[in-house]
């Protein structure tokens, strides 16, 4: 808990996705493309993390390319970039 925490919140969110992506890939689904059964505050407690935070970084993502939101739906449009960020502080 202390290592997820310790990391920026970017690195937290990216990881998150990774995660569920490769969750959701395992089940036989799209691992781009899914629907979470989360809210963005269910989210950002999970991530210990303001909501206001999350939803900023969520905008970032979307901003650059790296993944589309509409409410619970999320796309992961560049994996390799948001796994670049995932991978930035290990």
């Amino acid at each position: 808990m202390w290592q997820m925490i310790s990391q920026p919140s970017d690195v937290r969110l990216a990881c998150f996705f990774i995660t569920i992506s490769c969750k959701f890939s395992a089940q036989g689904y799209s691992p781009y493309c899914f629907k979470l059964a989360m809210s963005r505050k269910e989210i950002a407690d999970y991530l210990c993390m303001a909501n206001e935070t999350l939803s900023r970084l969520v905008s970032c993502f979307q901003q650059r390319g790296i993944l589309s939101a509409h409410g619970h739906e999320y796309c992961l449009l560049n994996p390799t970039e948001l796994a670049d960020i995932a991978e930035r502080n290990k």
